[in-house]
C-alpha cells in the first residue's frame, strides 16, 4: 500500500495538484493534511488526522467502484472520519467554495 500511495503521488491530477497548494506545510488554516495517504487498506486524497477530516476528490471517470467506494467510505466513518467529497470540475472553476467548505468543517470541529 505504501508503493501504491508512493505512485498516485507521482500521478496526481490536476485537481489535486490544485488543493495540494492551498493545505502544503499546513498553509490552510494551520491544519496539517497529507496527501495519498494510507489508512488501512484503502489511500485517501487528503487527510488531516489531527481533524480526523478526509478530503476526496472525485474524477468524472472514476476507477473506483460503487461497492468499492461504499466500503471504503464506511470503513473510514468507523474510525471516526468526517468524508468531504469534492468533483475536480468544482476544484478547477470553484476553488473558493471547496474552500470554504473545508474551512467550515475545520471551524466546526474546533467547536
Amino acid at each position: 500500500m505504501i508503493q501504491a500511495s508512493r505512485d498516485l503521488k507521482e500521478k496526481v491530477s490536476v485537481a489535486e495538484q490544485r488543493l495540494w497548494e492551498y493545505f502544503r506545510d499546513g498553509r490552510f488554516c494551520n491544519v496539517n493534511f497529507n496527501r495519498q495517504f494510507v489508512l488501512g487498506a484503502y489511500i485517501v486524497n487528503f487527510v488531516s488526522p489531527e481533524h480526523k477530516l478526509v478530503i476526496e476528490i472525485n474524477a468524472e471517470s472514476s476507477l473506483e467502484s460503487a461497492d468499492y467506494h461504499a466500503r471504503k467510505i464506511t470503513y473510514l466513518k468507523s474510525l471516526g472520519y468526517k468524508i468531504i467529497h469534492f468533483w475536480d470540475h468544482d476544484i478547477l472553476h470553484n476553488i473558493r467554495i471547496v474552500l470554504e467548505v473545508i474551512h467550515n468543517e475545520v471551524d466546526r470541529e474546533l467547536v
